[in-house]
């Protein structure tokens, strides 16, 4: 698959994907903090161990944004292959 042969349909399944994987992100991120926070409160992680948790919770944060981003990019295109395609003769 090609940018030059792409169909609305696949525009729509590569949304569907990334928009689904973005979920999947945000359910591990949530499973991830509610971990961490028992962990830590519970085996008195010190502070540059918590901090180092932290940031892999950002870094999951930021994965999820960037399969969001890529949903809305994939729809996007779709509904632009839709209205160029609706105008076909």
């Amino acid at each position: 698959m090609t940018t030059e042969n792409i169909t609305t349909g696949e525009a729509a399944q590569w949304a569907k994907y990334c928009a689904q994987k973005a979920q999947d992100f945000q359910e591990t991120l949530e499973a991830f903090r509610l971990g961490n926070l028992k962990a830590t409160t519970e085996r008195g992680f010190p502070p540059a161990r918590i901090a180092e948790l932290e940031k892999t919770v950002d870094d999951m944060a930021r994965a999820r944004d960037e399969m969001i981003s890529l949903a809305n990019m994939w729809a996007n295109v779709a509904g632009a292959l839709h209205l160029v395609e609706g105008e076909r003769p």
